[in-house]
Formats: C-alpha cells, structure tokens, sequence
C-alpha cells in the first residue's frame, strides 16, 4: 500500500481506490510539465466492494465523488494501478 506523499505543510497528494482489487489506495499522477491530472478517458471500474473507507497507512483517505443517481450516496474513484490515472467515464 503507498502512502500519500506530504508537502512541508503536511498537505497529503489526493489518492484513489486501485481499480485492480477495490481497496489498495495509490497517489494519483499528474503531468508536471502542463499541471494536468493523468486520466484515462471512457474507461470505468467495476465496483470491488472491500474496504467501504480506503485509506493510506498513515489513514489518509482515498478520493470519493457523490453518486450521480441519488447525490447522496459515496462513490470511491478508481484509479489505474500501473499509471496512477484516474478513470474517467464522460456521460
């Protein structure tokens, strides 16, 4: 599991849910060189279940959105193991 990288501040880097096993949190990549979050546009997860509040070993916890069909209810966001990027489904 990787622990969210801290600035001086102690600002955590925001982390997502793994897509490969729905519970291991990985940070999520941006490209430094134009300042933009690495996506990997149309592709969705399958809901893991597993652990309902992902966190870091330091319990820093994953990123969450709101659910599109109620607005109420939590929805991890999963992101690419192997390249840190989010997926991204455009509706």
């Amino acid at each position: 599991m990787a622990n969210a990288p801290i600035d001086e501040n102690r600002i955590p880097v925001a982390l997502a849910v793994s897509e490969t096993d729905g519970k291991t949190v990985i940070p999520i990549k941006a490209n430094p060189t134009v300042n933009a979050m690495c996506i990997m546009k149309g592709l969705t997860g399958i809901d893991k279940g597993g652990n309902p509040v992902p966190r870091d070993d330091n319990r820093k916890v994953a990123f969450f959105a709101v659910s599109a069909d109620d607005g109420v209810t939590p929805v991890a966001v999963y992101c690419d193991e192997t390249t840190g990027a989010l997926l991204v489904r455009t509706t």
